[in-house]
C-alpha cells in the first residue's frame, strides 16, 4: 500500500492496483517514461482481467453453448488486443542500440510484464480460497501452499524484468522482434484448446543481431535434461564434438551454473524444486554434475587440444535449451568470460535444433524432416506449451519450411515410451533396455492398448492420457521390478512388447506423414525417438523413401552439432558440406599419450606394425579383444574404435561376455560389425548401416553361424564397414573374415555396466585392467595378460 502512495504522489493516473501488485516501484518508474507508457501500461493490465473475468465465465457450469461460444470469441479479441499493446509497448525499448556483447533475450518487457499481471491474477484467486471458512481446510492448507510458490515465482520472474530493464539502459539487450515480422506457416489445430492457431516458424537465432560474416570458428553446446555436449566446426572443415559424460568419465553427467545448482539443492523456488524433483524421479536419484563455471574451460580445452586453437580464437558461439548453464538468464550474458572474441547467441528452440541436426549433417541437397522426443522446452510463443514433435522441409539454402508441430504432452511418443521404461524399472537413458526386452513378450496388452491409439494423416495421434496409460500398466503387473533377469515375469515383457509395438504404430504414421506433406522422396529423422532402431527399420519398409538419414547421434546429446552447423549455414552463411559427417569426432591423441598409457600397464606389451591378423586370430579363438583407435566415435553407439570385439560363431559368447566383461542383463543383444560388401548376404540389408540404428532380420539360413549376434526375435542391430570410413577397422574384421569365413565380429561398447564409454588411451587400460578383458589392441600397440603368442594359438 506505500508502494501505491508513493507511486501516485508522482503520477497524475494512478495505475491499476493488479499492476502495481505485478510490478515494484522500480520496475515501474523504469517502464513508464512517458505518460502513453503509463496508459498502455494500464490498457494492458484491464485487458488481462478481462480475460481472467472471461474465462471463469466460460467454465460456469450454467453458461449455455451459445453464450460460451459468444465469450470464446471475445477472449479471442482479447488475447489479439493484448498482442498488440505488448508490440506497441516495446517499440521504444527495441529501438534502444545494443553492443557487440550484448545479451540475447527471448521475451520483450511487455510480455513479461503480461505474465507478472496473469500470475497475481491467479494469485489473487487463490488468497479468496485460503481465507474462504466455507472451502474444506486441506483445500486451503494447499492454497496456503500453492501461494507461497506463487510469491516465489513472482519474486524471481520480477527480477528476470529488472536484469533486462538495465541491459537496455545499458544498451546491451537484443529482444525478439517484433509480432508481424515473425513468418508464420500452415494452422495447427492445437488438442488441448482445441482452437486453431498458427505455427510461429520463425528463427530466433537467425535475425537475432548482426555478427562476424567472416567467422572461422564456431563453438556450440547443448545442456539439457539428457546431459549435455560441446561441439566445434571450422570453416577450413575441421570437426570436433563430444559428449560430458565421456570426458567427466561418469554417466548421465549433467552441467549445472552455481546459481542452477544452488537454486535446485535448496529448491529456492518452484521452477528449482520442480526441476530438482524431476531429475531425481528420472534417475532414481539427483544425478552427478559438472559446475560449468570450472568445468568448461577444461573440456573445451580438451575438445580442442589437437587442433591448435583456443578458447580466445572461437569468434561465435551458440547454445540451444534454456533449461540448464547458458540460457539468457544464466550464463548466456557472461560467457564472453570465457570466449573473449566470441558473438554469443543462446536459447535456441530445441526442436529448431533438432531439425538441423537431422538435415545438416547429412549432405542431401532437400528432404523432408522429422523430429520426435519426449518435449522440449516451455515456449511463449505457444502460451507455454511444449513440442514433441514436427515436420519440415528443408534444403541447402538454409530454408526450413515447418508444416505441423505436436504439442506436449497429447502426441508426445517419448511420454508414452518413458511411462512404459518407467514402470519396467529402467531409469531416463535405459530405453534401450526395454527395446531389448520386447521381443520376449506377447502381445496381449498390446491388442488391448492399441484400440485407444487414433493415427492422423499429419503424423500426429490421439492415445491415452498419461495418467491413464500409468494405471493401464500398474493394472497389468503392478509389481515394478529391478534390473535382474529373475525379477522379469512374462508380464513384464507384455509391457515391453506392448510399448515398443504403440511406438512402431506411431513412428511409421510418423514417415509417411513426412514423406506426404513434404511431396519429397529423401527423409532426415532426429530426436530422442531416433535411437529406436526397430522402430526405425519397420518405419523404413513401410514408408519406402529413397533415401534415410538418421544423424549418428541423434538424441539430445547430439545437439551440439546440430547446434554448429546452424549457426555455420544460417548464420555465418558457409556454403554447406556436400557429404554427410564422419562418424568419428572425438579428439586425436598423440604418439606420447599413447605411449604414456601403454608404460603404465604392468601386463604384456607388444607394437606391431599391422596388428589386425594378430588380432583376429585372437578373437577367432574365441577370446575378448578391446580395440582403441583414432578418435571416439560422435554417438553413443561403438562403431570400432572404442568396442569390445569377439567372436560372433559362438553360442556361449553373449553369455560369456556379460560374465567377464559387460555384467548387463541377459535379454539384451549384442550387436554384428559386418564388411559392407557381404551385409546384403548375412542381414536383410540392402543399403548402409554405418550408426547402428537400423535392426534388420537375419536369414534364417544364417542365425546358425552367427547366434551371438542374433537377437530371440531372428533380427541384429546391425552396422556396416566401409573401408573407406574405417580402413583399420575394416582390414581387421577382413582378417578374421580369412580366417573364419565369417566377415563380421560381435561389437559391444568398450565399457562396463553403469560406465560412459572409454575416451582417453589411459580410460582404455584402466577398463582392461580392471576386467577380464584378454586384449587389448591401443593404436597398433597389443597389451595382453598372458604372452599375446598363447591368445593366437590356443582356442578358448
Amino acid at each position: 500500500m506505500q508502494e501505491s502512495i508513493q507511486y501516485s504522489s508522482i503520477h497524475k493516473t494512478e495505475p491499476p492496483k493488479t499492476l502495481i501488485r505485478s510490478l515494484t516501484l522500480s520496475v515501474m518508474e523504469s517502464l513508464e517514461k512517458t505518460e502513453k507508457d503509463r496508459d498502455m501500461l494500464a490498457e494492458l493490465c484491464n485487458i488481462l482481467q478481462k480475460l481472467d473475468s472471461l474465462k471463469k465465465e466460460a467454465q460456469a457450469e450454467s453458461v449455455s453453448a451459445k453464450s460460451k461460444a459468444i465469450i470464446e470469441e471475445k477472449i479471442k479479441q482479447c488475447y489479439l488486443k493484448r498482442k498488440q499493446l505488448i508490440d506497441i509497448f516495446d517499440q521504444a525499448f527495441r529501438t534502444r542500440a545494443h553492443n557487440q556483447n550484448a545479451r540475447t533475450y527471448s521475451e520483450t518487457p511487455g510480455e513479461l510484464c503480461s505474465r507478472l499481471v496473469d500470475l497475481t491474477l491467479v494469485l489473487d484467486s487463490e488468497i479468496l480460497v485460503q481465507n474462504d471458512v466455507s472451502v474444506p481446510e486441506n483445500k486451503r492448507i494447499s492454497s496456503l501452499n500453492k501461494v507461497a510458490n506463487l510469491h516465489n515465482l513472482r519474486s524471481h520472474l520480477q527480477q528476470c524484468l529488472k536484469d533486462l530493464l538495465k541491459d537496455i539502459d545499458k544498451g546491451e539487450a537484443i529482444l525478439p522482434p517484433h509480432s508481424e515480422f515473425r513468418r508464420y506457416g500452415h494452422p495447427y489445430v492445437n488438442p488441448v484448446t482445441p482452437q486453431e492457431v498458427s505455427i510461429d516458424i520463425y528463427s530466433f537465432a537467425k535475425k537475432a543481431s548482426p555478427f562476424n560474416k567472416e567467422s572461422n570458428h564456431i563453438l556450440a553446446l547443448a545442456s539439457n535434461g539428457h546431459g549435455a555436449s560441446l561441439a566445434y566446426v571450422g570453416r577450413d572443415g575441421r570437426i570436433r564434438s563430444s559428449v560430458l559424460d565421456r570426458w567427466a568419465g561418469t554417466k548421465y553427467t549433467f552441467l549445472l551454473s552455481k546459481s542452477e545448482l544452488a537454486e535446485m539443492s535448496e529448491r529456492k523456488s518452484p521452477i528449482a524444486e520442480k526441476m530438482h524433483d524431476l531429475l531425481v524421479y528420472s534417475y532414481g536419484a539427483f544425478p552427478k554434475y559438472n559446475v560449468f563455471e570450472s568445468a568448461f574451460p577444461e573440456w573445451l580445452d580438451w575438445l580442442l587440444s589437437d587442433l591448435e586453437l583456443k578458447a580466445a580464437d572461437i569468434d561465435l558461439f551458440i547454445s540451444s535449451e534454456s533449461n540448464f548453464a547458458t540460457s539468457s538468464f544464466r550464463l548466456g550474458s557472461q560467457l564472453n568470460r570465457w570466449l573473449p572474441n566470441a558473438h554469443i547467441v543462446t536459447d535456441v528452440e530445441h526442436h529448431t535444433v533438432h531439425q538441423r541436426q537431422a538435415f545438416w549433417q547429412s549432405g542431401l541437397e532437400e528432404a523432408a524432416v522429422l523430429t520426435l522426443d519426449t518435449c522440449g522446452e516451455n515456449l511463449t510463443r505457444l502460451d507455454d506449451y511444449k513440442i514433441c514433435g514436427t515436420i519440415s522441409k528443408m534444403d541447402q539454402a538454409g530454408r526450413c519450411q515447418v508444416l505441423r508441430e505436436f504439442i506436449f504432452p497429447h502426441a508426445s511418443a517419448g511420454l508414452i515410451y518413458s511411462i512404459v521404461n518407467d514402470h519396467l524399472g529402467f531409469s531416463q537413458g535405459q530405453e534401450g533396455k526395454t527395446m531389448g526386452l520386447a521381443p520376449y513378450g506377447h502381445p496381449d496388452l498390446y491388442r488391448t492398448a492399441v484400440r485407444y491409439l487414433r493415427l492422423y494423416p499429419d503424423g500426429s495421434f490421439d492415445f491415452l492420457p498419461f495418467t491413464e496409460w500409468k494405471i493401464a500398466l500398474q493394472n497389468y503387473t503392478s509389481e515394478r521390478p529391478k534390473n535382474k533377469d529373475a525379477d522379469f515375469t512374462q508380464k513384464h515383457c507384455d509391457v515391453a512388447y506392448a510399448g515398443q509395438a504403440i511406438i512402431e504404430d506411431i513412428v511409421v504414421n510418423a514417415f509417411k506423414a513426412a514423406l506426404e506433406l513434404t511431396g519429397l522422396k529423401n527423409l532426415t529423422y532426429a530426436g530422442g525417438l531416433a535411437l529406436n532402431s526397430v522402430a526405425n527399420e519397420k518405419a523404413n519398409i513401410v514408408a519406402e523413401p529413397d533415401r534415410l538419414y538418421i544423424a549418428p547421434n541423434p538424441s539430445d546429446t547430439g545437439q551440439a552439432l546440430g547446434c554448429a552447423f546452424y549457426a555455420a549455414y544460417e548464420l555465418a552463411g558457409w556454403s554447406p558440406r556436400q557429404t554427410e559427417i564422419p562418424e568419428y569426432l572425438g579428439p586425436q591423441y598423440n604418439h606420447d599419450g599413447i605411449l604414456h598409457a601403454v608404460h603404465s600397464s604392468d601386463y604384456y606389451t607388444t607394437q606391431i606394425e599391422n596388428p589386425e591378423l594378430t588380432v583376429a586370430q585372437c578373437i577367432a579363438n574365441g577370446h575378448i579383444v578391446a580395440r582403441f583407435a583414432g578418435r571416439a566415435e560422435f554417438g553413443p553407439r561403438a562403431l570400432g574404435n572404442r568396442s569390445i570385439l569377439a567372436d560372433p560363431r559362438r553360442k556361449d559368447m553373449k553369455d560369456y561376455l556379460n560374465t567377464r566383461v559387460k555384467h548387463r542383463e541377459s535379454f539384451r543383444p549384442f550387436a554384428p560389425s559386418v564388411l559392407i560388401e557381404h551385409a546384403s548376404k548375412w542381414f536383410d540389408l540392402e543399403d548402409r548401416s554405418p550408426y547402428m540404428l537400423r535392426v534388420v532380420n537375419v536369414p534364417g539360413g544364417m542365425r546358425e553361424f552367427i547366434p551371438a549376434v542374433v537377437h530371440v526375435d531372428g533380427s541384429a542391430r546391425v552396422q556396416t564397414v566401409d573401408k573407406r570410413e574405417n580402413p583399420e577397422y575394416w582390414k581387421l574384421i577382413d582378417a578374421f573374415y580369412n580366417v573364419t569365413d565369417v566377415p563380421l565380429v560381435l561389437n559391444t561398447s568398450f565399457n562396463v555396466a553403469g560406465k560412459p564409454i572409454v575416451e582417453t588411451p589411459r580410460n582404455a587400460v584402466d577398463c582392461f585392467e580392471s576386467t577380464d578383458i584378454d586384449v587389448l589392441l591401443l593404436e597398433d600397440w597389443i597389451i595382453s595378460k598372458r604372452p599375446i603368442e598363447d591368445y593366437k594359438r590356443v582356442s578358448r
